[in-house]
């Protein structure tokens, strides 16, 4: 939202903006979110990828240069030598950890004097410095969004594994959703450390003695043993160690979706 208002002021004052993200898909997710906030309100808003066709990828170009679009969301794409701007005048760099001096710099090169906003949740020393001697002015935002309820931490030991599959699935037959994080992806011979595949194998394996959803949202099944409660089992392309809510409301076609 801060960085939607802020295109929204360079737009009103006769400038072009830029908005970076690191991945196609955090750049898909900006540009659908900008272009609900600010096509209603007269702005063209466009989406310059890698993965763009070359005729599509020439005519989003030839926009920019002319001025007809108002604000670009995109990834690498932008700092490319043949992407140019009729009148840059804010670039808006979000994770931008994740880029290099360099990459920002060729983007601020592709106008003349304009603002630079950074937003990042992470931190990292070259932050840190340019803060600390003067290069960028901080704005913390420290207020939770209208609505937001607060979030609850709580820690758990390996003994209370069961109680939180318990607990992800009541959610889940709630209507909910959940997702489990891990610190590798696959097991490391040098790192003592829970793999993702891992435990999504034995989740998956545990899932028959898995927790059994209650009878009011079993349309009335009776469950007389918890491996006898069926529960729907992911497709190969979901990810074994997800908790999802799957069809939750069920739309009439029977129990919630368990995956564990």
């Amino acid at each position: 939202m801060v960085a939607a208002l802020a295109v929204l002021t360079a737009v009103e004052a006769g400038y072009q903006a830029a908005v970076m993200a690191p991945t196609e898909i955090l750049a898909e997710q900006h540009f659908m979110t900008f272009r609900q906030l600010l096509e209603p309100l007269g702005l063209r808003v466009s989406l310059l990828t890698s993965s763009l066709k070359p005729r599509a990828r020439s005519a989003e170009r030839a926009a920019l240069a002319a001025g007809e679009t108002h604000c670009a969301v995109g990834t690498h794409a932008l700092v490319q030598e043949d992407v140019g701007f009729r009148r840059l005048g804010l670039a808006v760099v979000d994770e931008q950890h994740r880029f290099g001096v360099e990459q920002r710099a060729r983007l601020k090169a592709k106008g003349e004097h304009l603002d630079l906003l950074v937003m990042t949740a992470t931190p990292i020393p070259r932050t840190l410095a340019l803060t600390l001697y003067g290069d960028l002015d901080v704005s913390v935002i420290d207020a939770l969004p209208p609505g937001r309820r607060p979030v609850t931490t709580a820690a758990r030991t390996e003994a209370k594994r069961r109680a939180i599959y318990t607990f992800l699935g009541e959610q889940a037959a709630a209507g909910r959703q959940a997702y489990v994080v891990y610190p590798l992806v696959e097991e490391s011979e040098a790192l003592d450390l829970k793999a993702a595949t891992d435990m999504a194998r034995r989740s998956r394996r545990a899932r028959s003695s898995s927790w059994c959803p209650p009878r009011s949202s079993r349309s009335g099944s009776t469950c007389p043993t918890p491996r006898s409660c069926s529960s729907s089992t992911p497709s190969a392309s979901a990810s074994p160690s997800s908790i999802s809510s799957g069809d939750a409301s069920g739309a009439g076609r029977g129990s919630p979706t368990v995956f564990c």
